[in-house]
């Protein structure tokens, strides 16, 4: 599992690491890059990228958002929430 302190950092370790991950547990809310601005970088970087959104807040509309740009399922988490990203390198 490779974890990031904030999505800025996500995005660039998403960036050198991005062939080795499967899944990026992502939360919507992060510090100093949003979980949908995340989401849309990595896309960018691989528009194959399997992510999982997560959020202990209700955003459903946000969630829609991002959703409509590529994601295809939708979880909500009540229990509570990451703030960092984190995705998994099958090690």
């Amino acid at each position: 599992m490779i974890t990031a302190a904030d999505g800025l950092e996500g995005i660039s370790r998403y960036r050198d690491l991005w062939r080795e991950v499967d899944l990026v547990i992502l939360d919507m809310v992060m510090p100093n890059l949003s979980g949908g601005d995340c989401f849309r970088r990595m896309k960018g970087i691989n528009p194959k990228a399997r992510v999982v959104l997560s959020s202990g807040y209700s955003m459903d509309g946000a969630v829609q958002d991002v959703m409509k740009r590529g994601s295809s399922r939708s979880s909500r988490n009540r229990t509570g929430w990451r703030n960092s990203p984190a995705w998994s390198n099958g090690g």
